[in-house]
């Protein structure tokens, strides 16, 4: 299942991705060429800083873009000379934050969540059509022939001969992967659990040891806070008794 998601999900995922960022990374690098231009024919003595100088770089910088860090490409195409090319910028910019940043993530999860459910639902139908192979193969027999076959795979149950019930000579245990995930996921929590019980149970043993500074403490703590522990006063005077 886990190589079923990945080559069909992920595989399709980054080509889509590939696709969305060769196509932006083009068109974000024509906007700071024209905007480079621009300041140049304003300040012809001032040096300009292109961070989009080549198209390797501009893919870089929009892969940067999609886990996030966004600040820089939009501060160049904000401080843009041309007015107009600095606005289509922006136009593009939220379109890629959009469709790139958002969308796509979005669709590789939904995606993954889909080859699940269907490798999931193909496990139960698998099961539905080895039944299904069964009650045909039983319903192609006659009666006394299945009457006799179903002699030679069940036993009787007690003293009622009547009563039979099916006999497992030997069991191969075949599990599929999702399966053997879930029983792997089982174990190792009732392994973590029983470590973090052992735990528990040899800081309690340390801190009854004596000498433990938690000792004394732990000793009262562990009789009845309700139960009386000491002598029951006697009373210091009997009272004189007249003999009638």
């Amino acid at each position: 299942m886990i190589y079923t998601i990945f080559i069909r999900d992920v595989v399709r995922f980054f080509a889509i991705y590939a696709i969305f960022l060769f196509g932006f990374t083009h068109s974000f690098y024509l906007i700071f060429i024209v905007c480079e231009r621009e300041f140049h024919d304003k300040y012809p003595n001032d040096t300009h800083v292109n961070i989009l100088a080549n198209p390797l770089e501009g893919l870089l910088r929009l892969f940067i873009c999609t886990i996030g860090e966004f600040t820089t490409l939009y501060k160049e195409i904000n401080t843009c000379e041309h007015q107009v090319v600095s606005m289509i910028g922006k136009v593009v910019f939220l379109i890629y934050e959009l469709f790139v940043s958002l969308l796509q993530f979005n669709l590789l999860i939904a995606m993954m969540t889909r080859t699940y459910e269907m490798i999931y639902h193909t496990q139960k139908e698998y099961k539905r059509q080895w039944a299904q192979v069964i009650l045909m193969t039983e319903l192609s027999h006659s009666p006394k022939e299945r009457l006799m076959a179903l002699l030679k795979y069940s036993r009787p149950i007690g003293t009622d001969k009547r009563k039979r019930a099916f006999v497992v000579t030997r069991k191969h245990e075949t599990f599929s992967e999702s399966e053997k995930l879930m029983k792997e996921q089982q174990a190792n929590a009732i392994r973590e659990e029983k470590r973090l019980l052992l735990k528990r149970r040899f800081r309690d043993i340390h801190h009854t040891v004596p000498g433990h500074p938690g000792h004394l403490s732990k000793l009262r703590n562990a009789f009845r806070p309700e139960t009386p522990y000491i002598p029951t006063p006697m009373p210091t005077r009997w009272p004189n008794l007249k003999k009638e």
